[in-house]
């Protein structure tokens, strides 16, 4: 319903704008493994509280378009992602999402292997003093990936 009002012209313009954002998220990640996130930003919610009824309506579409936004992301710039449980036993389920570019599926297995394996060992807990700090870049996507690697110790950083 919503692109029934829409042009030829303006849905062409579009695409090219899309595709444009695609090769400038491309550029500002590429010297980068992947992208990580929280699968979706938060803990999912009982059923009870977003069960079909028209007085749920309104938060059953906030909480959908809350577990959809991270992924949604990745999809619109035609990407690819995993998601790793990374809960500690006994809690809600909690996922990591690793997610690249078009065509970095085998890069993203290879990277969900190695964290699954990291995640699989005890913790380790440090002081917050002693993490990295993040650089400023222009961007705050690009800020946020450089805080997420210089946080993950070196030692546990992928091969691949």
């Amino acid at each position: 319903e919503r692109g029934a009002t829409m042009s030829a012209c303006d849905y062409i313009n579009l695409q090219h704008a899309r595709r444009a954002w695609i090769a400038r998220m491309e550029a500002a990640v590429a010297g980068f493994d992947a992208l990580l996130s929280p699968t979706v930003p938060i803990v999912a919610p009982t059923i009870a509280s977003v069960a079909p009824g028209s007085e749920r309506d309104a938060e059953f579409f906030r909480v959908n378009a809350l577990l959809l936004r991270n992924t949604s992301v990745v999809n619109m710039l035609d990407g690819c992602a995993l998601s790793l449980p990374c809960h500690a036993r006994g809690q809600a389920p909690v996922g990591l999402m690793l997610a690249g570019p078009a065509m970095a599926d085998a890069r993203i297995l290879a990277l969900g292997e190695a964290v699954e394996a990291a995640l699989a060992e005890p913790p380790v807990w440090v002081d917050s003093a002693s993490l990295g700090k993040a650089r400023r870049l222009d961007d705050a996507a690009g800020r946020y990936i450089e805080f997420c690697k210089s946080t993950f110790p070196q030692d546990r950083r992928s091969k691949a």
